[in-house]
């Protein structure tokens, strides 16, 4: 496994080491303080950069003192609901 944090991107870091690599990240943190929508895109952008699979959602450099809990949920509940691809439908190679 491999952690980044929100300044790398996830795409890239997938193409790289591949799916035989788990990635932890990377939502840069200070997306929480904004928008529920924003939170959502951001969320959903950073699992299907990954495919979902091997990946652990994050916060890159973990949660800010003043976050609303409201949208720290909103960050967990949009990682749950995340659509995640099938391998053959990523593009990434093993």
């Amino acid at each position: 496994m491999i952690s980044v944090d929100w300044q790398t991107d996830l795409a890239d870091a997938r193409r790289l080491f591949g799916r035989r690599v788990a990635l932890q990240g990377n939502v840069d943190p200070h997306v929480l303080l904004g928008s529920e929508s924003e939170i959502r895109e951001a969320t959903r952008a950073a699992v299907q950069k990954t495919g979902g699979l091997g990946h652990i959602l994050n916060l890159g450099h973990g949660i800010l003192p003043r976050t609303p809990l409201a949208n720290a949920k909103a960050f967990v509940e949009a990682g749950q609901t995340a659509p995640i691809m099938a391998p053959a439908q990523t593009g990434i190679a093993d």
